[in-house]
This record gives C-alpha cells, sequence and structure tokens, in this order.
C-alpha cells in the first residue's frame, strides 16, 4: 500500500479518545483503528444540522465527531484526505463548539459537494442541497467577515465571495443586500451596500 493510500486509510479510521488542544474549549480528537465511513451516505439529522447556530450535529448517532471533535490540525486533514460526509461531519462538529465563518464555509462547502455527488440517502438530496446554500447563506448573515488561511497561515482570503457565488451556482439568490461589485483586480467580489 502507497504512504498516500495508507495516509487515507488511516485517516478513514475514525475516531475518539483525548487530547485537550490548547486553543479551543473542547476535547480534541485522536486517531484509533475502528471502523471506516468512506463512502456511507449522509443521511440528515435536522434540517438545520451544519448551519450555525444549530448545534444537533452532537447528537447525531452517525457522526464520529460527536464525543470527540477533530483538533485545529486534523479538521485540515480529514478535509484532505476523508470523503465529503466525513468532512462535513468534522467541520459542522467544531462549527457547534467553535463558531467561525472557515468552520461554516467547509461545512458549505462539503455539504455541496455530497450533494453534487449523490453521497446522500436519495430522498435526502434536495433537502442537502437546500441545506448547502442555508450553510453559505450562513457565512453571510452571521459571518460577513469570514476569511481563511493558506497553508502557511499568513496570507488570507475572502469566504464572503465564493459563499455569494456557491449559493447562485446551487440555483438559489443570496438573501439580504449583498451584491456582487468589480473587486480592483477585476474579479467579483460580494459587498453589503
Amino acid at each position: 500500500m502507497s504512504k498516500q493510500a495508507n495516509k487515507r486509510a488511516l485517516m478513514l479510521t475514525l475516531l475518539t479518545v483525548t487530547g485537550a488542544s490548547a486553543t479551543a474549549c473542547y476535547d480534541a480528537a485522536e486517531y484509533i483503528y475502528g471502523d471506516t465511513i468512506d463512502g456511507a451516505a449522509l443521511e440528515l439529522y435536522s434540517s438545520s444540522v451544519g448551519i450555525h447556530p444549530d448545534s444537533s450535529v452532537l447528537d447525531d448517532p452517525n457522526n464520529p465527531f460527536a464525543d470527540s471533535v477533530p483538533s485545529s490540525t486534523l479538521k485540515w486533514e480529514i478535509e484532505s484526505y476523508a470523503d465529503n460526509v466525513a468532512a462535513f461531519y468534522s467541520w459542522a462538529s467544531v462549527l457547534a463548539l467553535e463558531p467561525t465563518g472557515e468552520h461554516q464555509f467547509y461545512a458549505a462547502l462539503n455539504l455541496a459537494q455530497i450533494y453534487e455527488n449523490g453521497q446522500a440517502v436519495q430522498e435526502d438530496l434536495e433537502s442537502v442541497k437546500g441545506s448547502a446554500i442555508a450553510a453559505y447563506q450562513s457565512v453571510l448573515d452571521n459571518f460577513p467577515d469570514a476569511e481563511s488561511f493558506d497553508s502557511t497561515g499568513t496570507f488570507s482570503f475572502d469566504l464572503v465571495t465564493p459563499s455569494y457565488l456557491a449559493i447562485l451556482e446551487l440555483g438559489a439568490i443570496p438573501d439580504g443586500d449583498w451584491v456582487l461589485v468589480a473587486a480592483p483586480n477585476g474579479q467579483p467580489m460580494a459587498v453589503r451596500p
């Protein structure tokens, strides 16, 4: 097995145990060997799961992170190597305990990818699409200054514009007084007039 495949297998054998995070008020997860959730279909626990301020993801029996959410490093590893369902549960769990625009954005992104890839129970697909739209809208409503950082932690980028554009791509119109304007570099930028 290649290093990449081995790392992916390790990422997908999820989770629990201990380890306190130095930057958050919750227990950070560590790996243990167990069952994989790779390829599992998302079954929405509630209509607002993964959308701030809802924290029902922590009660979801299908959530492998309900008792021990990923650390600040592990959430990125899961995003990089696990499938969209695992990544959604990771981001939604962290969002429930540490609400930020970045956590909301990546929960929304994974919901959208779950919808686009058909990784939900068939009868839930349209609900997953609606949840993705609502999660992106939550970035606009609750975290209007949201940004993320590159892997070096030095360059930040706006998450509001990609949220606005993602809502449009999913066939909806963003709520509120947000509009797209041309940034100085000519790229679209979502702003409030």
